[in-house]
């Protein structure tokens, strides 16, 4: 070969390579970008609730079921992206744990009380009412008052399917519900719930 084909030869090879590595740069780029969380924020007029949640391949998907009995007005489901998509092919015979915000009507107009110890001793009373849902009764330590966004509730944890850490706030004239589930408290769904609950605000 004279120098001439070795020199176009060259400049083949250096495209080729480019090519080959601009290729492996983009793939890489799109798997990490799939691959990462954002934050996503929660926001409703409507039932007077705001949060944030991380959401992606590597977060949660959230479902908005429609209300359903004993006064449902709302719920926010939040599976483990992952997890979620198992279950819906099939792979997996139970719901993975998740994340759950759901937020029910007080029918008693008491319970919009102003004090803050009639306020608790209403909720615990709704709560122990309403114990299929709840598991207020089968709480494994006695609820501590908590406060979140300025407004004092309940905070306990139960076992159900999953051990749960549940949060119970009543603020005008609803219930609000918050519901970590996880198997150890190491768990990814356990940590992210705890960051959830910090970013919980009221309307």
């Amino acid at each position: 070969m004279n120098k001439k084909t070795f020199l176009i030869l060259g400049i083949i090879i250096v495209i080729l390579a480019l090519l080959v590595g601009y290729q492996l740069f983009i793939s890489r780029k799109a798997t990490d970008a799939g691959g990462q969380t954002t934050q996503q924020a929660v926001h409703s007029k409507d039932f007077g609730i705001s949060f944030t949640y991380p959401m992606g391949n590597d977060g949660f998907t959230l479902i908005e079921p429609n209300g359903g009995d004993k006064g449902m007005l709302k719920a926010y489901l939040m599976l483990p992206t992952t997890e979620y998509d198992s279950y819906k092919n099939g792979d997996d015979s139970d719901a993975p744990a998740g994340m759950n915000v759901f937020v029910f009507a007080l029918r008693d107009a008491t319970a919009t009380s102003s004090e803050t110890d009639t306020r608790i001793s209403e909720l615990q009373n709704w709560a122990a009412d309403n114990n299929t849902l709840t598991q207020f009764k089968q709480a494994k330590n006695t609820p501590d008052v908590v406060e979140l966004d300025g407004i004092k509730g309940l905070h306990y944890q139960a076992q159900g399917l999953y051990q749960q850490d549940v949060y119970l706030v009543s603020y005008k004239s609803r219930v609000y519900m918050m519901v970590g589930q996880y198997d150890k408290q190491t768990d990814h769904t356990y940590t992210a719930f705890q960051d959830l609950i910090k970013t919980v605000s009221f309307e």
